[in-house]
């Protein structure tokens, strides 16, 4: 099986529901008759979750397909630790904190001019924004309380089976 495959294999298609991807290219297309919404970032992962869990029905389905920081512009971020996860859900964020969009702009690449790759690419990695970049992103959520969408969680994919087997 391919991974939409794989991810969409208990999604119906009159159902209704959310997609956590990057907009510009979803899984679970309204062009390919899918009834589901976008959302890209959250500052609160379990709470989050927490909302996905109250929300579905009985017999609903939360199917996360996330980006593999190997593959994509996080690639020199940190992975996400349970510890981070845990703070943020202690005391949830409206906007993403200064720490999360420093990271992201002193680290965020492209490879061969693109943001997200798969294993047979092979172009040079660059960072994509300078320091005066970096501290102007700081200055405008610490002091401004800007929101700026980046990726708060930085993860690994892996998919499971249905024999419980990880690929």
């Amino acid at each position: 099986m391919t991974r939409e495959e794989i991810i969409l294999k208990h999604i119906k298609r009159n159902g209704r529901g959310f997609e956590i991807a990057p907009g510009c290219a979803p899984i679970a297309s309204k062009k390919q008759g899918f009834h589901v919404h976008v959302l890209e970032h959250t500052t609160d992962l379990i709470g989050f979750l927490n909302d996905c869990d109250s929300l579905l029905k009985k017999d609903g389905v939360l199917s996360l397909a996330v980006p593999d920081k190997r593959y994509c512009f996080d690639r020199f971020r940190p992975l996400t630790g349970i510890g981070r996860v845990i703070d943020a859900a202690r005391s949830p964020q409206k906007i993403h904190p200064a720490g999360t969009v420093a990271e992201y702009f002193r680290t965020v690449v492209s490879r061969g001019g693109r943001i997200a790759w798969d294993t047979s690419d092979k172009g040079e990695l660059e960072f994509v924004h300078s320091f005066e970049q970096a501290k102007q992103a700081i200055r405008n959520v610490s002091e401004r309380g800007y929101y700026l969408d980046v990726h708060e969680w930085c993860f690994t994919n892996f998919v499971s089976t249905d024999d419980g087997r990880l690929i």
